[in-house]
């Protein structure tokens, strides 16, 4: 069962205690090549973009499986900063961008500018990083944003197969430097696009990302807004799973759905032909035979849909059975009660962020 890491203790840190990264937060983004960016961060810098800001754009989204995986953990979109061809993975619990050691080649770019700032992320205890702040053109979906923050790392930060990490969160602060944007909000300040909002097709073929706005071919029927609970920095809406309602806080570096024991166990009460047990990380897990796989039903407001990764996961002892995408966990592991909604919770949904209005749009996948 694929989780952010292979031990429960990781899940734990995946939602990450709310509080600032100081590594860079009172330094001065200044250059070693001679040249000192005005202000703190994307909102006194104001880099430019190249766009008109009239369209939403898009850029095809896959799965993202390490060597070590059997099943993808993330999503992840390419990108290019200054001269470099990446593939990154997008984080919708993390603000900043961080690469693995060798990936961006700043040596490479004509408009990368190194700093004096040192920056130092932990999200968890398999991904930190540490290393010198620069600042690149970075480009996505054919617009380019100038003088992006970029965090290299002298490390391999990020252990699935994608080049680093490429965070979108609602209003989390940035963990490499004070007043650092999410690239999306960037785009908007620099007029690449006319609103902060991002469609996501987090499915396991055809997926994609529309900046500026949701894309019409991927969804049918209304969208249905669900506000962002007041004050969590995260996507975190209200719905229901299993006919139980519970708060869901949008994690794209995982598959599978954590929620804590006792509304699982509520959950799996609601779905017929179900084996509970415990796995070897001590999570509550269901099993059932793959060949009758049951329907976990997902709903936001009027809408409901299947979650998806029914067959994804093998029961180790027996093959003919698959576990369900759907963990209890601790409620250590799951912030205020909240679960984390991995990717099959979202395969027969389209999602729709709006950092504008503080919204989360859902409808049914074309």
């Amino acid at each position: 069962m694929q989780l952010r890491s292979s031990l429960l203790p990781l899940v734990l840190l995946a939602f990450q205690l709310q509080v600032p990264s100081t590594a860079a937060s009172s330094a001065s983004l200044s250059s070693r090549a001679g040249h000192h960016p005005a202000g703190t961060g994307h909102h006194k810098q104001s880099p430019s973009a190249i766009a008109t800001g009239t369209e939403i754009v898009t850029a095809p989204l896959r799965f993202d499986i390490g060597k070590d995986q059997e099943t993808p953990s993330a999503f992840a979109v390419q990108v290019q900063i200054g001269q470099s061809t990446l593939t990154m993975a997008l984080d919708a619990q993390f603000t900043d961008l961080v690469v693995n050691s060798g990936a961006y080649q700043p040596a490479a770019s004509k408009t990368a500018v190194e700093s004096d700032v040192p920056f130092s992320v932990v999200r968890n205890s398999a991904e930190k990083a540490d290393g010198i702040l620069y600042q690149d053109d970075l480009t996505i979906a054919g617009l380019t944003i100038k003088k992006f923050i970029v965090g290299p790392a002298k490390n391999k930060v990020y252990n699935g197969a994608a080049d680093g990490l490429l965070g979108f969160a609602y209003a989390w602060t940035s963990e490499v430097y004070q007043g650092n944007v999410p690239f999306l909000s960037a785009l908007k300040e620099t007029g690449a696009i006319q609103s902060a909002v991002m469609g996501l097709a987090l499915w396991a073929e055809d997926g994609e990302i529309s900046l500026g706005g949701p894309n019409p071919k991927k969804f049918k029927g209304p969208i249905t807004w669900v506000p962002v609970h007041k004050g969590y920095p995260f996507w975190t809406t209200l719905g229901k799973v299993a006919g139980v309602a519970v708060d869901l806080t949008m994690d794209t570096q995982r598959m599978a759905v954590n929620v804590p024991r006792p509304k699982a166990e509520q959950m799996f009460k609601n779905i017929p032909n179900l084996t509970l047990y415990d796995d070897e990380y001590g999570l509550l897990s269901a099993r059932y035979p793959c060949a009758k796989p049951p329907q976990i039903m997902v709903e936001f407001g009027a809408l409901k849909v299947p979650m998806g990764g029914m067959t994804s996961f093998k029961y180790k002892a027996d093959p003919s059975y698959c576990v369900a995408p759907l963990l209890g966990v601790s409620h250590d592991a799951v912030p205020n009660g909240d679960a984390m909604a991995g990717g099959w919770l979202y395969s027969n949904l389209y999602v729709v962020v709006d950092m504008d209005k503080g919204m989360v749009g859902y409808a049914l996948k074309a």
